[in-house]
């Protein structure tokens, strides 16, 4: 059984983390930790991969900023709202995208 402690965060998205980083944008690398204390291994946005650039961020606290693979780019409102109250992960991973990008 899957479970969702990473908020529907998933490898290669892009996130961010206010509270330490302010406006800076992050790749994700890994999903480490465990149940008690989920963790995103993370790469600075357009940096080359050097160990200065890396961080381990907890994905409590994190908050989805873009994906590569956005499946329901196109779908309505509406439908977009439907397949969320049936708690359709992507769904739900593409209203946090919009409503961080201002597009909802």
């Amino acid at each position: 059984m899957k479970r969702d402690i990473y908020n529907g965060i998933k490898v290669g998205d892009i996130v961010t983390n206010k509270k330490i980083w302010g406006d800076k944008k992050f790749e994700v690398k890994k999903l480490t930790g465990n149940d008690y204390l989920p963790e995103l291994f993370v790469k600075e946005l357009y940096k080359p991969d050097t160990v200065g650039n890396y961080c381990n961020f907890d994905a409590r606290h994190t908050q989805l900023y873009d994906s590569c693979n956005r499946p329901f780019k196109k779908l309505n409102k509406k439908i977009l709202h439907k397949l969320i109250l049936k708690k359709n992960i992507e769904a739900k991973r593409e209203f946090l995208i919009r409503i961080k990008h201002g597009n909802v």
